[in-house]
């Protein structure tokens, strides 16, 4: 089944950023739990999270797929390019999740 649901957590962006001080690990994800399609996208040239990390997270997941974005970078979507990655991921949503086309 998939669905979208948020679930607001102010201190989330501290401990993304900061994971080596968070003793309760709120930010950790039980992979093998995720029940739900999942993309990952990376730029090949990001200096921030390598896409051999990226494809390696997307491993972790039991139906995650994964895409390189040539000659991207970081920012993806404030790179040239970002409207045409915005449409192959629309494309993916709707391909993983048909139940979602009619909120998208």
């Amino acid at each position: 089944m998939c669905s979208i649901n948020s679930v607001p957590n102010p201190g989330a962006l501290f401990e993304l950023f900061f994971w080596m001080f968070d003793q309760r690990r709120t930010t950790a994800v039980e992979t093998a739990k995720v029940t739900c399609p999942v993309l990952v996208v990376s730029g090949s040239d990001d200096k921030v999270v390598s896409a051999v990390t990226a494809r390696r997270i997307a491993e972790l997941y039991p139906q995650a797929s994964f895409h390189e974005a040539a000659g991207r970078g970081h920012l993806l979507i404030m790179e040239e390019g970002a409207k045409a990655l915005a449409g192959r991921c629309a494309d993916w949503m709707e391909e993983a999740c048909p139940a979602l086309r009619t909120t998208l």
